[in-house]
């Protein structure tokens, strides 16, 4: 267990034990992975997923890095904004948005048994998201610097927009005929990355934090040239740095005179 492992675990108990559904309405752990929740917040649509993907140490600090997904519901407006791929895949089997009957009677005990109800609603099923890409509803990642036990700094990175291009296009098969999903040139994914991260971010720092007594002492904004994403028809994808979009650091600072 790394200290942000636990840091996160006894301020997500306290939330629960102390707020309301105003602001947080579920959490529950991700099956099959050591560090990763789903978290369900007032107002947002989908979930959030936060889950491990790397760590370090160097002597007494530890540095945690978090992928930060978004799931977004097929009603909501920012649907239409992640590429095609990622709208098939959200629109198919590999997603749940019924608990089965079935599934319900081989679900694990949950570690918030209150989220039950809600453990595999717009979220990936189980033995699907195994196969998922690692940058596949990708908005951002959230690293968290500790010494020992104390939270020293938080970090969002982000971009302003996520822009993939397509180069020749998408076609799909519809009652044998082929319809056009994304034009020649034509922008295949358009996420704006901060706007869809600052929801979760402001609840980590504002909500989950602050149930444990921590404060940020100090904020700090960072920003450098994006980039944008081109998928070529021959050579897989292309990255150039364009600014167009920009490259964003949030940081928060837990403890005066340290930096990390």
């Amino acid at each position: 267990m790394t200290y942000a492992d636990k840091l996160l675990n006894q301020a997500i108990l306290m939330v629960l034990e102390n707020t309301s559904q105003d602001e947080l309405e579920k959490v529950c752990p991700i099956d099959g992975e050591a560090l990763g929740w789903y978290f369900w917040l007032p107002g947002i649509a989908g979930p959030y997923e936060l889950i491990l993907q790397k760590w370090h140490k160097y002597a007494d600090l530890e540095e945690t890095t978090f992928l930060l997904k978004y799931y977004p519901a097929p009603g909501e407006a920012i649907f239409a904004d992640f590429s095609c791929a990622e709208q098939i895949v959200r629109l198919s089997s590999c997603f749940e948005d019924q608990l089965l009957e079935d599934e319900l009677k081989e679900l694990p005990a949950p570690l918030f048994e209150e989220a039950v109800d809600l453990r595999y609603l717009g979220i990936p099923r189980l033995q699907s998201r195994s196969f998922f890409e690692e940058n596949l509803f990708l908005i951002g990642t959230i690293t968290i610097f500790m010494n020992k036990d104390e939270l020293i700094k938080s970090a969002l990175e982000t971009q302003t927009s996520y822009f993939q291009y397509s180069e020749n296009g998408l076609l799909a098969a519809k009652e044998s005929e082929l319809v056009e999903l994304t034009g020649n040139d034509d922008f295949d994914r358009k996420v704006k990355g901060l706007d869809a991260c600052h929801p979760f971010y402001d609840f980590l720092i504002n909500t989950l934090f602050a149930s444990v007594f921590l404060r940020a002492v100090k904020s700090e904004f960072y920003s450098t040239t994006g980039v944008i994403s081109y998928r070529m028809k021959k050579e897989g994808y292309q990255n150039e740095y364009m600014n167009e979009v920009r490259q964003v650091e949030l940081c928060n600072y837990y403890k005066e005179g340290i930096k990390v």
